[in-house]
């Protein structure tokens, strides 16, 4: 992956938060850049350039509980994009996880699953 892709897929998954106190969580990034950087290049491409709005389609969800996570730090969905989905679906429930980017269950699993 060229120097230039890899740093901004590093600062699309990792935030300022995990850059200064989060070594497993880089270590876990740097892995996957240098391992597999097609489908990095692949996951970057879909979010940032073939991302479609589907807000239609989340309003078609009725009856199901929906929880939508939202990370504070995270650059690809923000979290007024992660409260826009919320309030597309009727009934759901949203909530922002502090200092944590794109990657929220790699990133801090215990504040996901909490």
């Amino acid at each position: 992956m060229p120097p230039l892709a890899a740093k901004a897929a590093r600062a699309a998954f990792a935030g300022p938060t995990a850059e200064a106190t989060n070594p497993h969580f880089l270590a876990f990034t740097n892995f996957v850049l240098n391992d597999d950087p097609k489908s990095v290049a692949r996951a970057l491409r879909s979010l940032l350039i073939g991302r479609k709005d589907e807000h239609r389609c989340l309003n078609t969800i009725r009856n199901v509980p929906v929880l939508i996570i939202a990370g504070e730090e995270d650059s690809e969905f923000p979290v007024h994009v992660g409260r826009k989905m919320a309030d597309a679906i009727e009934g759901s429930t949203f909530g922002v996880l502090q200092h944590i980017a794109h990657l929220a269950a790699r990133e801090n699993s215990e504040g996901v699953d909490a």
